[in-house]
């Protein structure tokens, strides 16, 4: 409960475990975002989007589909499980204190994994400091939720629909603030934008009762 991070990936080894992993830190009032292989590609792309706008506090991904992501100042790693290749160790942890920022990345380890955590160190040829969970001061769980929430509007590139067409859309008669409104992500078919989480179920109202260049919007509320 010492860390409080605006992004954090923990990585699993298995799609059912990030399934797991997710599930219970959602029912601790903890945003989290499942990440793996079996997500269909427009579902993959959602979880990506609603990540990187802060609509999701943890992504819990596998290494195979957080291959090749690139997250900006990304504070916490998390290896719910060690990697089975000391190489892809590397990589994980490396995703966060880029350029200079801070980071923290923290390493679960148990006790039947501990030859796993010896090759590690014998793979970075350092002694790493390993603590035992019985010894860390207990804290009540605080909840992490997300401070946007993403409105997913039906058209997007094809449509001829510009970010500047929905935030006029949400600060025109819908009466929003533009520090209240996120990232506005478009794809060829639909637009993703963030909004602050108090305020994002009334703008959906707002955008459906509203038009964007003439014509009646469509949007649904991307939800866990």
């Amino acid at each position: 409960s010492d860390h409080q991070p605006a992004s954090c990936v923990v990585f699993c080894n298995t799609k059912r475990e990030c399934d797991d992993v997710a599930a219970a830190l959602n029912a601790r009032d903890i945003s989290a975002l499942p990440l793996h292989g079996d997500l269909e590609q427009c579902d993959r792309e959602r979880v990506l989007i609603r990540f990187a706008n802060g609509s999701g506090r943890v992504l819990v991904a596998t290494d195979v589909a957080a291959r090749g992501l690139d997250i900006k100042s990304l504070a916490m790693v998390v290896n719910y499980q060690l990697a089975w290749d000391p190489e892809v160790h590397l990589h994980r942890i490396g995703r966060t204190a880029r350029a200079g920022e801070h980071g923290v990345a923290v390493s679960l380890v148990a006790p039947d994994e501990m030859a796993r955590a010896h090759a590690l160190e014998d793979f970075l040829q350092q002694k790493l400091p390993w603590i035992a969970a019985s010894t860390l001061k207990k804290g009540s769980s605080k909840p992490l939720p997300a401070a946007m929430m993403t409105l997913c509007i039906d058209g997007g590139r094809k449509a001829k629909i510009r970010p500047g067409d929905i935030l006029g859309a949400l600060t025109g008669e819908a009466g929003y603030r533009a520090e209240q409104i996120g990232k506005i992500v478009l794809t060829p078919t639909h637009a993703y934008v963030a909004i602050e989480a108090s305020q994002a179920k009334g703008a959906l109202v707002k955008l459906k009762q509203g038009k964007i260049k003439g014509k009646t919007c469509r949007a649904i509320l991307l939800k866990d």
